[in-house]
């Protein structure tokens, strides 16, 4: 009998621990995602230009092409003064979205049917330029080096 009083107490006592690591970690959860939402407003505060070149495969620039800026999930395109973010590359090739807030952005050949975008923005407060996040399997076609970014297909 004292045997099973001392087992069931032991029992107890692990539930206990146990609980307590887990409120412990349901509060640290709760500081990190407050932590990610200051950074977001306060990147969503800041204003910056998204400028980038668009080349052909021998490096040289493509005038009037379009490029539309989409939400981060590719869903909703973004509007200024009612009418969609869409920009055209000039005779250098040169794109630019500006005055954008902060944050992360889908950016896709309006002319293109197809998933050929990237998505480009800042991630962090210290972040001055916005720049390509390409996935492995676009990574050949978007490039940043020296805060200038370029496509290239």
């Amino acid at each position: 009998m004292a045997k099973n009083i001392e087992n069931a107490d032991k029992f107890n006592n692990i539930k206990q621990v146990l609980i307590i690591i887990v409120i412990i970690l349901l509060i640290v959860l709760q500081f990190l995602f407050l932590y990610k939402r200051i950074i977001r407003i306060k990147l969503a505060k800041k204003k910056f230009d998204l400028s980038f070149y668009r080349l052909d495969a021998d490096g040289n620039p493509v005038s009037s092409v379009a490029f539309q800026l989409f939400s981060k999930n590719k869903k909703v395109a973004l509007k200024r003064d009612g009418k969609s973010l869409i920009r055209h590359s000039n005779d250098e090739g040169l794109v630019t979205f500006d005055d954008i807030p902060g944050r992360l952005y889908y950016v896709k050949e309006a002319t293109t049917n197809k998933n050929s975008g990237v998505i480009a923005g800042v991630k962090k407060l210290k972040d001055k330029n916005m720049t390509f996040c390409p996935t492995k399997k676009s990574k050949p076609f978007f490039h940043s080096d020296n805060n200038k970014l370029w496509i290239i297909r």
